[in-house]
């Protein structure tokens, strides 16, 4: 029997739900050279008409303006994220920090005139890793508090600045002044203010609101990625990674292919490119195996699925 040594040259993740409510999703990459994520933080009820706004007349902007500068843009909404399972076995807390992290530094807040509700059991969550332990006297609070603290205020060592755009809705300071009745954001937004980071009032129109958040992430995304005439390879590149993500498949980046590259260039006799059928083993094989061995180049213009491996036969 051939035996087979793999070497995995993507992360291998199953589409299936996690079998724990406690493993929150990994959906997309982190932020980074190759991702922007964007968490957004803001309670629910009473702003689902902004969080709507928001998805229809800013994140596709957003979207075609990170595409243009060869990354992949992804907005975190729980609004969809979140199973029954977990909000019921009390995991919607570590489930919010944890994509916080993931998203470092980009964070929106929204503050309109509810508080929210806090974390079932969340002294014995913020407890038990490190990482949550600035949160501990803040335990009794808001999710959507912890949440901004944890990302602006309270973040762990080592983490990247903040990059936080908070905006209020119309009415937010009279509901949340200090000394005012029930809980409040007021000593939040104080401390928010001592770092330097002010709450931005904001028009009743949902439009205008759109359009404000729009003008300031898209300044912020030309501060950290400015736009540039790209090359005729990394326009290729990027033309090709757009069409697999059309098609729903994982873009085969530079990294993995210069992994195959090298299996090539050392005269390896036999290599294997697999993955489901259908995906990789008929229409990858083909392509990626063709154009490495003309020695076209880093960025061959095919797509993979997440499974994609290449082996070396014995």
């Amino acid at each position: 029997m051939t035996r087979f040594r793999f070497r995995a040259l993507w992360p291998l993740k199953s589409s299936a739900a996690p079998t724990s409510p406690t493993t929150p999703r990994p959906l997309a990459p982190n932020s980074g050279d190759s991702a922007i994520r964007l968490f957004v933080s803001s309670t629910f009820r009473d702003l689902e008409p902004e969080r709507e706004s928001l998805r229809r007349n800013v994140w596709p902007i957003l979207n075609k303006a990170c595409e243009e500068r060869g990354v992949a843009f992804f907005e975190t909404d729980l609004r969809w994220g979140v199973t029954a399972t977990e909000v019921e076995s009390g995991q919607i807390l570590p489930i919010c920090l944890d994509l916080v992290d993931r998203c470092r530094p980009f964070i929106v807040g929204i503050i309109g005139n509810r508080y929210g509700g806090s974390a079932d059991r969340a002294a014995e969550v913020l407890s038990s890793e490190v990482r949550y332990r600035g949160l501990l006297p803040y335990a009794k609070r808001g999710i959507t508090e912890l949440e901004l603290r944890y990302a602006i205020l309270s973040r762990p060592l080592n983490t990247p600045a903040p990059v936080a755009l908070i905006y209020g809705r119309p009415g937010w300071e009279r509901a949340h002044t200090p000394g005012g009745e029930g809980e409040t954001y007021a000593a939040l937004i104080a401390e928010l203010a001592r770092a330097g980071i002010a709450v931005r009032s904001t028009p009743h129109d949902l439009d205008r609101f759109a359009g404000l958040v729009r003008e300031d992430l898209l300044a912020v995304l030309e501060q950290h990625l400015p736009s540039s005439e790209p090359s005729p390879a990394e326009k290729a590149c990027r033309e090709a990674a757009q069409t697999a993500r059309l098609l729903g498949y994982r873009f085969v980046e530079r990294p993995a292919v210069r992994e195959a590259s090298k299996l090539v260039r050392g005269r390896v006799p036999r290599i294997a490119i697999v993955g489901p059928p259908g995906s990789v083993q008929n229409h990858g094989r083909g392509r990626v195996g063709s154009k490495l061995q003309l020695g076209s180049g880093t960025f061959a213009d095919c797509v993979g699925d997440p499974a994609w491996r290449v082996a070396r036969l014995d």
